[in-house]
C-alpha cells in the first residue's frame, strides 16, 4: 500500500483564467501560487516548461495560464490548481449532468449554507435548487448545487448540529 498522507490539489481545467479565478475567489480561495510567475518577480502571459506537457501525457510545445489557490492558511489545506490550457487548447464541455464516470463535483464545507447560496445568486450564479435538507451517513446537511464559470458542478454542504 502507497503511504499517501493527504488529498494536495485538485485541478481545474478551465476556458478563462481570469473569469474562474473570479468565482473561486468569490468562495474564499486566495492565490498562493502564480505559476506563470518569472523569477524576476513580474508575470508572463504563459507557462511553457518543456518538460511540463510530457509529464502530463501532453505534447512537449504545451503551455498554459496557471495558478494554485487555498482555503485559510492552513499549509496543509487541500489546493485548487486551475489551469487554462493554451497549448493544446482546452476543448469539449464539462459533464452534462453528474451520472458520469470520473471525477463528477466538487464539494466544499461552509458555515452558512443559505448565506453562501445567496451570495452566489447575487453574483450571477443559478443554483440548481435553493438550499436543501438531507439525513446521510448518521448526520444532517444543508446543501446545494452550482455550476462555475465552465460548467463544473459544484457542491456547498454546512453540516448541521443535532
Amino acid at each position: 500500500m502507497l503511504d499517501t498522507t493527504q488529498v494536495f490539489h485538485i485541478n481545474v481545467n478551465c476556458t478563462d483564467l481570469d473569469r474562474s479565478l473570479e468565482f473561486y475567489r468569490l468562495l474564499g480561495f486566495r492565490e498562493v501560487i502564480d505559476f506563470n510567475a518569472t523569477g524576476d518577480g513580474a508575470s508572463s502571459d504563459v507557462l511553457g516548461d518543456p518538460v511540463l506537457g510530457p509529464a502530463l501525457g501532453l505534447p512537449a510545445n504545451s503551455s498554459a495560464r496557471a495558478r494554485m489557490l487555498m482555503l485559510g492558511t492552513n499549509p496543509r489545506s487541500a489546493r485548487l490548481d486551475l489551469i487554462q490550457w493554451i497549448e493544446p487548447k482546452a476543448e469539449g464541455t464539462a459533464y452534462p449532468h453528474l451520472a458520469h464516470v470520473g471525477i463528477a463535483r466538487i464539494c466544499f464545507r461552509v458555515k452558512d449554507v443559505q448565506d453562501a447560496w445567496q451570495q452566489l445568486t447575487d453574483a450571477g450564479a443559478e443554483p440548481f435548487t435553493e438550499p436543501v435538507l438531507i439525513d446521510m451517513g448518521g448526520s444532517r446537511q444543508k446543501f446545494f448545487c452550482a455550476y462555475d464559470p465552465d460548467g463544473v458542478v459544484v457542491e456547498f454542504m454546512e453540516f448541521l448540529k443535532d
